[in-house]
């Protein structure tokens, strides 16, 4: 198989796991966790979240290659760092949404205690996004300076990565995130959404220069 014929599949897999992600967490179940599990889409609903993160995740780093020479050391850390962050958040949690709160919900547990999960979830958040967004910047500064592809794409991962960032910090208890959607407050779905936004952009652009990139064939 061409190089050209793999970079095609890795954006159209980058573009499908950031539509699919985006869309199972704007459509995810609102209310308390026992209703959320409850309904008739949880399990939908998080089985498309996760492919999505898996293909997201498994699409990335062809874009990190594509531009591999000329972004340097900044393109590796932060492709890095947004594949290790990422695949905590897209692929880790939702697993244990899938897994484990199904059962939780059935445990004699308050509905409070169970809609805000336990103390190290917010510091597992704390940290993965940080990570997630200082990725993202780092990478889109490499973009920038690679300009393999556009000026306009890695500005927007800035951008979107900071405001990724803000909103999943405003959706951590006391934050001032409003606690629609049960796992996560409505601030950091879109929080999410912003992220995956950035990421479909790049494989879209992927996808765009992939007949002029190195060793691409007719």
């Amino acid at each position: 198989m061409s190089r050209t014929a793999l970079y095609q599949i890795a954006a159209a897999v980058l573009v499908i796991g950031a539509v699919l992600t985006a869309a199972g967490n704007l459509l995810a179940p609102q209310g308390g966790a026992r209703a959320a599990v409850e309904s008739g889409r949880y399990y939908q609903i998080t089985l498309i979240v996760l492919l999505g993160g898996l293909l997201v995740m498994g699409g990335w780093p062809a874009v990190y290659l594509r531009q591999r020479a000329e972004s340097g050391i900044l393109g590796f850390v932060g492709m890095a760092a947004v594949l290790a962050s990422g695949l905590l958040l897209t692929v880790g949690f939702p697993l244990i949404q899938l897994l484990m709160y199904p059962w939780l919900s059935d445990l004699n547990i308050s509905n409070k205690t169970l809609n805000d999960g336990p103390m190290t979830f917010n510091v597992f958040f704390i940290v993965t996004s940080a990570v997630v967004s200082i990725g993202g910047v780092l990478f889109g500064i490499a973009t920038l300076r690679a300009r393999v592809f556009s000026r306009q794409v890695g500005i927007g991962l800035i951008v979107l990565a900071v405001a990724s960032s803000i909103l999943g910090f405003l959706s951590l208890p006391g934050g001032g995130g409003i606690h629609m959607s049960w796992w996560w407050a409505t601030t950091g779905t879109f929080g999410v959404v912003a992220y995956m936004v950035a990421l479909g952009w790049y494989g879209i652009e992927l996808f765009r220069t992939v007949d002029t990139s190195p060793g691409a064939t007719p």
